[in-house]
């Protein structure tokens, strides 16, 4: 790891200017969101217009990347989606933006809202079906569809009426979960910061990320915003350049962290990268690089669900290196459910 900055008031330019060695591979981070709405959708009336949307990720947020995913690409009206890949292609700037095709497919549970994304302009709307609705049918049709067209797609809100209880994964095709969302919540698991309102965490708990990581289900994190909030959510991913491809690359390898500042991330499990996917057969090194925007209080490291190091904060930046002599993995738990994929960790600790 090195590590390379520039002073600058809210640490873009630090950021952008990391560098991380994976292997052969120079690994730059580059901050986005991919979960941001306008007014093409039903329920958009505070977040303005595609160019409000734009000027707020190029401007106000200096994001490397957007996704605006209205509901059904506005609503599954064929003008809005047309509107929304034209303001794609008129919003890139090679090397340095790269808004993706996005949209987002809304399911109430346990199928759950999923944002959908392509690198490529002009792939159909997929419209949900009557059985999706009622839950009779799960993720198959998408997952296929995805498959097809080489597109990916992202849970999100997963413990709300509006989430899923991980009846469905395929890692290819479903490789990340936005776990916070800065309009809501923190979706991660029972008692963390920023948690949703009791009741709705109690009724739909098994929507927690900790859920599908307890099934050996293999989810990077990224966060999103979703509608109207500013500068606290951000996917944060290590990419070897700035395209919409890379992008997609890089959440197919899950290379990526959620954030709610400029921070930078680097973690490495032996001489495995984060979101690698491998197995350990002894005692395995665990160490990372973090840098924050003020002081870090402290830093834990969580396995299968549940603590097994932490350590108080040195500054603004630290390193730690702590070897986990337990390589073991948790057993996965099963639940019935339709059109399922599930990974299995394999006696693989997740790196990420």
């Amino acid at each position: 790891m090195r590590k390379m900055g520039l002073p600058d008031g809210y640490g873009v330019a630090r950021v952008r200017a990391y560098r991380a060695q994976a292997g052969a591979r120079n690994l730059r981070v580059a901050r986005g969101d991919v979960h941001r709405h306008t007014d093409m959708s039903w329920d958009g009336n505070r977040d303005g217009s595609l160019d409000d949307a734009y000027r707020y990720a190029m401007d106000a947020a200096a994001f490397d990347f957007l996704g605006v995913c209205d509901h059904q690409a506005g609503q599954s009206i064929p003008y809005h989606w047309w509107m929304i890949q034209k303001a794609v292609d008129l919003f890139t700037i090679p090397g340095r933006f790269a808004p993706l095709y996005s949209y987002e497919r809304s399911l109430p549970w346990p199928n759950g809202h999923r944002n959908v994304l392509f690198p490529r302009r002009g792939r159909p709307v997929l419209d949900p079906s009557e059985a999706e609705q009622k839950g009779a049918e799960g993720a198959g049709k998408l997952y296929e569809y995805l498959r097809r067209l080489g597109g990916l797609t992202s849970s999100h809100t997963s413990a709300t009426g509006a989430g899923t209880d991980w009846r469905d994964s395929d890692p290819e095709l479903e490789p990340v979960v936005e776990i916070y969302q800065g309009y809501r919540n923190n979706f991660e698991g029972p008692g963390v910061p920023r948690q949703g309102p009791a009741k709705e965490v109690e009724r739909f708990s098994a929507g927690f990320v900790w859920s599908a990581w307890a099934k050996g289900i293999k989810l990077g994190v990224q966060s999103s915003s979703d509608h109207v909030s500013t500068h606290i959510s951000c996917a944060a991913l290590y990419l070897e350049r700035l395209d919409r491809q890379a992008i997609i690359v890089a959440l197919k390898a899950r290379r990526s962290f959620a954030a709610t500042d400029n921070l930078i991330i680097d973690f490495r499990a032996g001489d495995h990268f984060m979101g690698e996917i491998f197995r350990a057969p002894g005692p395995l090194q665990l160490k990372a690089y973090l840098r924050g925007t003020a002081p870090l209080a402290r830093v834990v490291l969580i396995k299968n669900n549940r603590v097994i190091y932490t350590a108080p904060g040195t500054g603004l930046e630290m390193n730690f290196t702590f070897t986990d002599t337990d390589p073991t993995p948790a057993a996965p738990t099963t639940t019935s459910g339709s059109n399922s994929k599930t990974g299995n960790l394999a006696g693989a600790p997740r790196c990420g």
